[in-house]
C-alpha cells in the first residue's frame, strides 16, 4: 500500500492545477490514485483524485475515499465522495460552486448534499452545505476552518433531540439514565479548536419535548418551549450565560410537584455552570410562572 503525507489544498490543487501545464494531459484529464493519504491527522484509506476538462473554469475534480479515519466529531466515513463540476482556481485560491457531498458520515449518518467552498492561500477553508440530515432532521450549516480553529453556524428543521443528545455526548453527556426527546428548529453557532468545543449559543424553538431521570422522579411531556444561551468552555464544565426558558405547553412532574405549563405558562432566566456530568448549576436566576409565583436567587 502507498502511503503519503499531504495537505488538502495540494491534494486538490495537484489534479486540478499541476496538470494543466501539461497540453496532454489538460486534454484528456488525470487521476490519482493512493492507497492511504494522511494530513491533519486524518487517515484517508483507498482515494481517488480525479481532474477532467470543462468549460468556463479550470475543470472538473472528483474526490473519492472508501474511509476515513481521525474525525473526532463523528467518527470514521465510509464511501466519501466529492464533486466539483467547475472549479475555479487563481494562484492558491480555490473555489467550487454547486458541488455534491456524498457518504455515511458517522455518528451524522449518510448525507448527500450541495455545498459552495471556498479554500485560501492562508489555509483557511470555508464550506457552505445546503442541506445536511442531522438527527432525523434538515440542516444548513456553514463550517470554517482555520489551522485548527472551526466555526460551525447551523440552521437547524425538526432535528430529533434523543439523536441530538447522543452526538453531544463526547461534549456534554447527558446525566447516566436521563431520557430526552422531542424536536428542536432555530439556530445553533458552535466554535472550537481541533476536537475541542469552546463555545456554543443556540436559540431554539422546542416542540414535543420529554424528559425523565433514571430515578423516574424528574419527567416532563408534550412540552413547548423556547431557549436561549451561551456556553463557553472552563476546563472540562460549560460556564452558561444570557439563559432564557419561555415553556408554553405541557406538563412536568418533580415529586411531588406537577405542573401543567398550558394552564400557566413559565418564564425562566438563568445562568450558572453546566458539569461535565451533564448537570446544571444555577449561580443565579429568576422564574415567572403565571399566576403561581414569581422567584429569584442567587
Amino acid at each position: 500500500m502507498r502511503r503519503c503525507r499531504l495537505t488538502l489544498l495540494a491534494l486538490l490543487a495537484g489534479a486540478a492545477c499541476g496538470c494543466l501545464a501539461q497540453p496532454a494531459l489538460a486534454a484528456a484529464g488525470v487521476r490519482v490514485s493512493i492507497g492511504l493519504v494522511e494530513f491533519a491527522g486524518l487517515e484517508i484509506e483507498d482515494a481517488d483524485v480525479e481532474w477532467t476538462p470543462a468549460g468556463g473554469a479550470n475543470g472538473r475534480v472528483g474526490a473519492r475515499a472508501a474511509r476515513i479515519r481521525g474525525v473526532a466529531a463523528t467518527g470514521p466515513l465510509a464511501a466519501f465522495e466529492i464533486d466539483c463540476p467547475s472549479l475555479a482556481v487563481t494562484g492558491d485560491t480555490l473555489v467550487c460552486r454547486r458541488g455534491r457531498l456524498r457518504g455515511a458520515l458517522g455518528s451524522l449518518g449518510s448525507q448527500d448534499t450541495r455545498f459552495d467552498a471556498r479554500a485560501g492561500a492562508d489555509g483557511r477553508l470555508a464550506i457552505d452545505l445546503d442541506s445536511v440530515a442531522v438527527a432525523g432532521g434538515r440542516s444548513k450549516i456553514r463550517f470554517t476552518l482555520a489551522d485548527s480553529r472551526w466555526q460551525a453556524d447551523a440552521t437547524l428543521d425538526g432535528v430529533a433531540l434523543d439523536r441530538v443528545a447522543a452526538i453531544a455526548k463526547p461534549w456534554m453527556p447527558l446525566p447516566d439514565g436521563f431520557a430526552v426527546g422531542g424536536a428542536a428548529t432555530g439556530k445553533l453557532r458552535a466554535n472550537g479548536r481541533s476536537d475541542a468545543l469552546m463555545r456554543a449559543v443556540l436559540d431554539l424553538s422546542l416542540a414535543g419535548l420529554s424528559f425523565a431521570d433514571a430515578e423516574g422522579t424528574l419527567a416532563g411531556e408534550s412540552i413547548a418551549a423556547a431557549l436561549r444561551a451561551s456556553l463557553v468552555a472552563d476546563g472540562r464544565d460549560f460556564a452558561v450565560d444570557a439563559g432564557h426558558l419561555e415553556v408554553t405547553a405541557g406538563q412536568a412532574y418533580s415529586d411531588p410537584v406537577f405542573l401543567d405549563f398550558g394552564v400557566h405558562g413559565a418564564v425562566v432566566d438563568f445562568a450558572g455552570r453546566l458539569t461535565g456530568g451533564g448537570r446544571f448549576a444555577a449561580r443565579e436566576f429568576r422564574i415567572v410562572h403565571r399566576d403561581v409565583l414569581t422567584a429569584s436567587g442567587s
